[in-house]
């Protein structure tokens, strides 16, 4: 049987990732805060405690850590959290700098593809079959579909 290589982005609006043996990654959205000045973590820590209050820009901040180069990063639980903190941060931290991390695409191997499957309507199949995951066409991309002779990885 073929197996396809597809990328899959999942959609935004959940929260945690669906695994197959029923756990639940939640996903953390995170942010990096830097000095132009250089000035050191505790410094950084310091001028957002005093200037940026969470409550009254309403976001939520699970935490807020210190990272050996220097960095501090901070770390919410949604994407519209991430966006206020960097707007406040902007308009009131002038000597900072700010990173939003990006949250990758997972890529999937899946293995014993039926023939009648190609990599043109791979993504229809796959939304038909999982319409829990709410995901649209252009978010599922087929890379390549490989025979019984094709090898991945080795």
């Amino acid at each position: 049987m073929p197996c396809i290589l597809s990328s899959i982005q999942v959609q935004s609006s959940l929260d945690y990732i669906p695994r197959p043996w029923g756990e639940f990654n939640q996903k953390r959205y995170k942010l990096t805060v830097t000095s132009k000045d250089s000035n050191s973590p505790d410094t950084i820590k310091d001028i957002l405690k005093s200037r940026i209050n969470p409550t009254d820009i309403r976001a939520g901040i699970n935490s807020l850590k210190t990272l050996r180069n220097g960095k501090v990063q901070i770390e919410a639980r949604n994407k519209v959290d991430i966006e206020i903190l960097t707007k406040d941060i902007h308009e009131r931290g002038d000597r900072l700098e700010v990173i939003v991390h990006r949250l990758r695409n997972p890529r999937m191997v899946i293995y014993n593809v039926p023939e009648d499957i190609s990599t043109q309507n791979v993504e229809e199949t796959i939304l038909a079959q999982n319409p829990e995951f709410n995901l649209n066409k252009w978010e599922i991309t087929a890379k390549f579909l490989c025979d019984k002779e094709c090898t991945l990885g080795t």
